[in-house]
């Protein structure tokens, strides 16, 4: 626990800034009862990337109904969209940028969405493509968790609910 602390309070020393989430359907909203969190923790090793993906989105999932904080910092207090992506990711070895044009432009490798897998992260546009302004990671049956926006909270929804910018492959 107290690593987790000491791992979100440099997250929040780092600061930066963040996309805006789009709109959507969500499943989850901020006014939820909290979600139960460090129920499941990241394993040292697996013996696939499939493995780790599906222990990914697992962990990820774990902080659905949490609330959406802009800037924010924490899976249980509140992050946005990219805090979110970064601080999951962070959890299993991988660094991310800080805001959702970071993450689209240095994050892993691009991929098409037909090669989409659990556990990738789909970068979104609100503003006709002009940049990446939200991000969200892929749970599989063309579903993602994200933290969507303040109404919503961390939530799950369908994957196309917003135009693409791209899809970034970050674990292999």
């Amino acid at each position: 626990m107290q690593e987790r602390a000491a791992a979100e309070a440099a997250q929040a020393a780092a600061g930066g800034d963040v996309g805006q989430a789009g709109a959507g359907e969500g499943q989850g909203n901020a006014e939820a009862t909290q979600a139960v969190t460090n129920e499941i923790t990241p394993a040292a090793d697996y013996s696939t990337n499939q493995e780790l993906r599906d222990s990914l989105v697992e962990y990820a999932l774990q902080f659905v109904g949490n609330p959406y904080v802009n800037g924010g910092n924490s899976l249980t207090d509140g992050t946005d969209c990219s805090g979110f992506t970064k601080l999951i990711y962070a959890e299993y070895g991988y660094s991310l940028g800080r805001t959702p044009a970071s993450q689209l432009s240095s994050a892993g490798r691009s991929i098409d969405y037909s090669e989409i897998q659990k556990g990738d992260v789909i970068c979104y546009s609100s503003n006709g493509g002009k940049s990446c302004t939200h991000v969200a990671i892929y749970i599989g049956d063309g579903m993602i968790v994200h933290a969507a926006n303040s109404r919503k909270g961390i939530c799950t929804q369908k994957a196309l609910y917003s135009t693409i910018m791209g899809v970034k492959n970050i674990i292999d």
